[in-house]
Formats: C-alpha cells, structure tokens, sequence
C-alpha cells in the first residue's frame, strides 16, 4: 500500500482487509526498546482501563445504529469523547463522537466529500434520533479513515488537533474486530505519549500532574478556536484527575526525559532535567501551533458550513454554553453559512469569546 498515490489509499474502495498488514506493521509494537516494554505495559493498562470501561446506554445504542445504517460496513470503530462522557448527561448536551471508517469513498459514495475529508480530516456532521415520544438525542460525529487516524494521533502530526483530544479519556464504543482493537489502544497511548512529550518542557523544573496536564490542555485549546475558559478545565481535572494520575505514572518513564517522582510537602512531585534550549524550543512550537491552528479552525469551520445542518445555530449555542457571551444571528446569516462563519468567527475575537 505504501507508495501509491493518495487518491488509491485513502478514497477508493478496495477489500477491507487489503490494508491491515500495513496498519499493524506501522503501529506494532508502539516502543521499540527493550528496556521501556514494561513501561509500555504499564501504559496500556491504563488505556485499557478508561477506554473499554464505557456501558453503552439506550441512547447511544441508537446513534450507533444510525451511524451504521449509514456506513454500513466501512466503520472500523466508533470513539466517544468529551463533555457528555466525563458528566454522563446524555440528554442534555451534543454527544461528540468519532467515527474511524476504512476509506472515504467507501463512507460516502461521493467524491467531492471524500476529497474533503481527506484534504482537511475529519469531517464533522449533525445527527438527532428520538429516545422516545419527546426525548431527543443530539450528536455530533466526525469522520476520519482509520489510517489517518493512526497518523494523526502520532508524533508525525505537528499540530494538537487529535492528538490533544485523544490524549484525554475516550470510550471505544463500536470496534470491528479484534485486530482493530489493539491498534487503538496503540493510537490512543501514542496520543499520550506525543501530548505529554510535547507539554512537559513547557512546565517548570518541579510540577504536580494535574499542573503537567492543565497546562498542556491549555496551550492545545490556544491553539484553536475554543470557547472553553480557564474554569472549565480545573472542572475537567475534578472529574478526570484520578484517572490522569495513573496515566501520568505510567507514561513519564517512556518519556526521552529525565524525570524523577519525589515526595514534597505530602504531595507527589515530578522533577525534571530538562535543557533550557529544549524549553524554549518547546514554546516556540506551540507558538506556531497557535498560529496554524486559528487558521486550520477558520478553514475547519467554512468546511462544515456545507456539512453540518444546523451548524451556525449549534455554535452560537456552544460558544454560549461555555463562555456566557451570546451573539445574535440575523435569519440572512443562517441561510448564508458560509458567510455566517466568517461573520461569527469576527464577532467571537471582538468580543474576546475565544482566545
């Protein structure tokens, strides 16, 4: 598969299982030396603990059943992140889910939309079903092929886009087959690996983990077009921290670091000896994340301008939910998506609702 053009490996359809060798071969084993295996492990089991411990509800059993309705058999997993898994209120926000498919024509049957999500992944669509005569289960699902995927969340990815969500707690709630399990708990770690590798000199000498991560998350949503303020992520460290704990224990050894635990003050410490050149080119680097990521998010929401149903409406009611700050949308605008994201996304920077 390596070699040929892109338009054979990620959009035209082929055997499903064509391509799995090369998937194995470039994601097994995930660390090569020796002496990190049992590190490796370690951090496995963490993933495996928060990624497979998801007990999947009525109403995400029927998002499922509509996804597969309508991918049918290209869909090698289904992920689910976010908001609504950390707090389990289902019914009551948008469900983020990810939807990993074999390749893009094989998904859609359409050029024109295959060429885009391969130009620009993932994807990103509205779906609702009815839980009920009036309860209403609202979803947004993006789509990516499992290939990009697996190069999205390594260190080949310059940029945080998935490689900081998914170093965060996901659920794995639809898998194909078993092969393919194992190569997500793998792209799930190398997530972890890639976020905390490209977070840790970016930290002072000494730091807490809930410091390490809270930093981190906050350099990744500086580096798009979030809502999301501060708050919110000493609220996500509540619900998550225990988790992230482990995670973090498990994943500084694999680390090409020199980092030490120690006990201060009662608290768990990490000590780190880090160059001073490497910290500042750490910096440097999400300084032009922060750059290309305001523009990949422009580019990202002119793109489901002509994908997502509802898209203005659904971010005017986002960027309200997790910032306070509420913008009118004339009736021209909401009929005009396009034009309506260029003319939100000015409004958002002048009322300084993202960052």
């Amino acid at each position: 598969q390596r070699g040929r053009p892109w338009t054979a490996r990620y959009l035209w359809p082929r055997d499903r299982g064509s391509h799995l060798p090369w998937i194995a071969e470039e994601t097994f084993p995930l660390l090569c030396c020796k002496e990190t295996v049992s590190a490796e492990q370690d951090l496995l089991r963490e993933i495996r603990r928060y990624a497979w411990a998801y007990r999947i509800t009525p109403a995400l059993q029927k998002l499922l059943d509509e996804i597969m309705t309508l991918f049918g058999p290209c869909v090698r997993a289904v992920l689910y992140y976010g908001s609504c898994l950390q707090t389990g209120r289902e019914t009551d926000g948008l469900l983020d889910l990810y939807v990993l498919v074999d390749d893009y024509l094989c998904a859609y049957g359409n050029p024109a939309l295959s060429f885009l999500n391969w130009l620009l992944p993932p994807n990103v669509f509205y779906m609702e079903v009815r839980l009920g005569e009036k309860q209403v289960i609202r979803a947004k699902y993006s789509v990516i092929s499992l290939a990009d995927f697996l190069e999205k969340t390594s260190e080949k990815a310059f940029h945080s886009y998935f490689w900081g969500r998914f170093s965060q707690p996901a659920a794995v709630v639809y898998c194909s087959e078993k092969r393919i399990k194992r190569v997500l708990e793998h792209a799930l770690a190398r997530s972890v690996i890639t976020f905390l590798k490209r977070t840790v000199p970016c930290v002072g000498p000494e730091f807490t983990a809930r410091q390490l991560w809270l930093t981190g998350l906050g350099l990744s949503y500086r580096a798009e077009i979030r809502p999301e303020k501060t708050r919110r992520l000493a609220v996500f460290w509540q619900m998550q921290g225990l988790i992230l704990e482990g995670v973090t224990r498990a994943v500084l050894p694999v680390l090409p670091f020199e980092i030490r635990l120690i006990q201060k003050d009662g608290q768990q410490i990490y000590h780190s000896a880090i160059p001073e050149r490497t910290r500042r080119l750490c910096s440097f680097s999400w300084l032009i994340r922060t750059v290309q990521g305001k523009i990949l998010s422009v580019l990202r929401l002119l793109k489901a301008a002509f994908t997502f149903r509802g898209g203005v409406d659904y971010a005017v009611w986002k960027i309200k939910r997790h910032s306070g700050v509420d913008i009118e949308v004339s009736p021209f605008l909401r009929h005009h998506p396009v034009l309506a994201m260029v003319v939100l996304s000015w409004k958002l920077f002048s009322k300084k609702a993202v960052k």
